[in-house]
């Protein structure tokens, strides 16, 4: 669980940083993707827009913690 909580918050916040408006905004039509990471495997990601110039938005999340 405790890898699971900084997910929830990044998933619920969905705040990013727009290049096009140089500011953050909380991104609009978001969604949980997996990027690709170094070494062939995979990373999670949040990918929306942004609500003011419908510019594409992207975050990059924290890796899942590994269980023990």
């Amino acid at each position: 669980m405790k890898g699971l909580l900084p997910l929830l918050i990044f998933y619920l916040m969905a705040e990013a940083y727009c290049v096009k408006c140089k500011a953050k905004r909380e991104m609009a039509n978001a969604q949980q993707v997996e990027m690709q990471a170094k070494g062939g495997g995979t990373r999670p990601a949040m990918k929306g827009e942004c609500p003011v110039c419908k510019t594409g938005m992207f975050r990059i999340l924290p890796k899942p913690a590994k269980a023990v």
